[in-house]
């Protein structure tokens, strides 16, 4: 029986790339960080966290292993 990807599930995808680009974005910089650049980073951690806790509720956590 195949999964449904509800609406919910859509945007924590969505948002967890989002954030995963910015982290690559950020992570990548051939300068240092400035202060709100760090400040950024945390939140986009957080972010991943967030949305990864949320795909594993659903069991759709797969969705995203392989970003």
């Amino acid at each position: 029986m195949a999964s449904v990807i509800t609406r919910d599930v859509q945007r924590a995808v969505t948002r967890y790339e989002v954030a995963a680009a910015r982290y690559r974005e950020l992570t990548t910089l051939d300068r240092p960080m400035t202060g709100a650049e760090f400040e950024s980073l945390a939140l986009v951690q957080d972010t991943m966290a967030d949305t990864v806790r949320a795909l594993t509720a659903t069991g759709m956590l797969h969705l995203v292993e392989a970003s």
